[in-house]
């Protein structure tokens, strides 16, 4: 089983209350959650409006697949007008349980 995991630090220029940067934030989970039926979460919880973190993970059979869904949801997120992705991690790692 593939793990794949993608941390994105945003900046949202426009974001002048914690309301207004949860907005954004609120609409980038929703248009990722529905596209790519992945989990997304926020992550490293900033107490400055302009600056988020979000965790997005997906699990899957094939390493290539992981990733391919990863890189999309982090193109859909750097075509967003309201945020700019200024960090971008993605990692995808085979994950083995025991097997007991």
């Amino acid at each position: 089983m593939y793990v794949g995991v993608l941390r994105v630090v945003l900046h949202i220029p426009h974001a002048r209350t914690l309301k207004d940067g949860r907005a954004v934030l609120q609409r980038l989970r929703d248009r990722v959650r529905s596209r790519f039926e992945v989990a997304v979460a926020e992550v490293d919880v900033s107490e400055t409006a302009s600056r988020r973190v979000l965790a997005i993970t997906t699990v899957g059979d094939d390493g290539k697949v992981v990733r391919s869904v990863l890189d999309k949801a982090r193109a859909l997120i750097e075509q967003d007008s309201d945020a700019l992705a200024t960090d971008v991690v993605v990692d995808v790692f085979t994950w083995k349980p025991d097997a007991r």
